[in-house]
């Protein structure tokens, strides 16, 4: 009896044994797994930290290349326009040049003409295309338009007289010439500011009277030559504007000018 209740005992104590052995075996091995558990976590977090990393390094990268990028556009976009802008002037300094080399070039032309000119002149302004000069000679040598008379004359104060005078039809010259366009009347002023105006038509007209001769019918002229006698330009301009009555009565003298200067077409 004795030794069964020894064998028991003994096998009590083996089984107690072998149970707590077996717990000490789970503890190790669910500690165990917990460090595995702990050490794949920490890989974890390293592995999300590193690709945090490369992401913001990718991000650091992207916002780099786009400043970059941003800073060439905003250099080309101001080279750019730096040139258009260099461009636009050199444009208008040609423009510029090319006009003032124009201006200064038909200046000179026109200077060139008057300084040309050899002899005495009357200048005839207004005309579309251009000033000219009107030279004694080419007056003298259009023999087709030269007109020469005995001119009656009528003062304000009714002194009355005839001057025989020897010119150029004015009205039939500027008729040829051409570029009246649409003017409608005609200024004629002497050296010393002295002038005459007149409406188109009565410039062209080519009959005026002469109150005691109901027959004769005059141009206005201008004339180089009076009582057979030239004029000098050592007393002034060689030129007189003479015109006939337009009616009887009509006072006709104050409208002859002396010295004729230049002729302007308005």
């Amino acid at each position: 009896m004795k030794n069964k209740k020894s064998l028991f005992m003994v096998m009590v104590l083996i089984s107690l044994i072998l149970i707590f052995t077996g717990c000490g075996q789970e503890t190790n091995t669910t500690a165990a797994q917990t460090d595995v558990t702990s050490t794949e976590s920490q890989s974890t977090v390293a592995e999300t930290s590193s690709e945090m990393t490369d992401v913001s390094e990718q991000s650091s990268e992207t916002v780099e290349t786009q400043t970059e990028t941003q800073t060439e556009t905003q250099i080309q976009t101001e080279v750019a326009t730096t040139k258009e802008t260099a461009q636009v002037t050199a444009e208008q300094t040609t423009t510029t040049a090319t006009t003032t080399a124009t201006t200064t070039a038909t200046a000179t032309t026109e200077t060139t003409s008057i300084a040309a000119i050899d002899g005495p002149a009357i200048t005839i302004e207004g005309l579309s295309s251009g000033s000219i000069q009107l030279t004694l000679d080419e007056m003298k040598s259009r023999q087709d338009l030269i007109f020469e008379a005995d001119f009656y004359s009528l003062n304000s104060y009714g002194t009355t007289g005839y001057t025989h005078f020897k010119g150029i039809n004015l009205g039939r010259f500027l008729s040829e010439i051409g570029g009246l366009g649409s003017a409608t009347s005609v200024t004629v002023t002497a050296t010393d500011g002295y002038y005459a105006e007149f409406t188109m038509e009565e410039i062209l007209r080519q009959d005026y009277i002469d109150e005691t001769n109901p027959d004769a019918a005059y141009p206005v002229i201008i004339a180089w030559e009076e009582n057979g006698k030239a004029y000098s330009d050592a007393d002034g301009a060689p030129f007189k504007l003479v015109v006939g009555q337009k009616e009887a009565g009509d006072v006709n003298k104050p409208l002859w000018v002396s010295d004729v200067e230049t002729i302007t077409i308005h």
